[in-house]
């Protein structure tokens, strides 16, 4: 694309060279040849950045470009607090091994902290690992209306970074009963997001409720990754934060409606859009 680029922009230079016009007179009247070549070279180099600013902007502006999302209007972080479940995540690990080594029991609790950031602790129950606790401090960005935070300080650098992101951004939320979350570990050049993180919480174990599901397929489809690339996230009730938080699940066998649920809708939306989908 570049050389294309460079070509067209000489082939312009020579164009206004060539024409009868003042450019070409002052070019004749120059006192050396040099002076000429390095006037068209200016001119070449001009003529690529302009160009080059074109698709700069026009990249900004594709619907897929992490700077074109929309976040919830409406998010209200003193109602935002407390305890959530993980109901579903899409993440590196699972856009390569699927469900094969996705934790359970997933659960964030967050807490507004000093100076305006926000503290979550996150604990599951890992495949290999047992029970995990990730402690978080996030601060807002700025300009974001309070609903983006850029994570600062991880208990566990690599495991939570990879499972969650580096950043948190509130797509959708009602507050009180789902949200949903997005983080991108990687931007491309071109402004879109070449590793994006999503996942879905809810204020109870069981799940998403029908009209829940739409909000939540209409926010990851707004920031280009397909609903059904979403895993469904086991709630046993292992690593519990307290007895308080879980007197209402206690074994698998209480996950089974949920499970068929989460993948009847996963399977259901394969064909959301298509375009830069991941």
């Amino acid at each position: 694309m570049l050389r294309d680029l460079t070509w067209t922009a000489s082939l312009v230079a020579d164009t206004i060279i060539d024409k009868p016009c003042m450019v070409k007179w002052a070019l004749w009247h120059a006192p050396h040849y040099r002076a000429a070549t390095e006037f068209k070279m200016k001119l070449l180099y001009v003529v690529v950045f302009v160009c080059f600013m074109q698709v700069c902007i026009a990249n900004l502006n594709s619907p897929c470009s992490i700077h074109q999302f929309k976040m919830e209007p409406n998010f209200n972080i003193s109602a935002f607090q407390d305890e959530w479940y993980v109901i579903s995540i899409r993440n590196p690990w699972t856009s390569q091994y699927g469900e094969e080594y996705l934790a359970s029991s997933m659960r964030q609790r967050y807490t507004i902290g000093a100076r305006g950031t926000l503290m979550m602790e996150t604990n599951s129950q890992a495949v290999m690992f047992g029970c995990l606790r990730f402690e978080t401090t996030a601060i807002p960005e700025p300009s974001s209306n309070g609903t983006k935070f850029r994570i600062v300080s991880h208990s566990d650098d690599s495991l939570r970074r990879d499972a969650f992101g580096d950043t948190l951004w509130i797509l959708r939320t009602d507050n009180k009963g789902f949200a949903v979350v997005y983080s991108c570990a990687s931007v491309l050049a071109d402004g879109t997001c070449g590793e994006p993180i999503v996942y879905t919480l809810n204020r109870y174990w069981q799940g998403h409720t029908q009209d829940e599901l739409k909000q939540i397929e209409e926010a990851v489809t707004s920031v280009c990754v397909y609903p059904s690339s979403l895993i469904p996230v086991p709630q046993n009730g292992e690593c519990a934060y307290s007895n308080a938080y879980t007197s209402q699940r206690t074994n698998q066998a209480m996950m089974s409606p949920l499970m068929g649920f989460a993948r009847l809708w996963m399977n259901t939306n394969n064909n959301v859009m298509g375009g830069m989908f991941v």
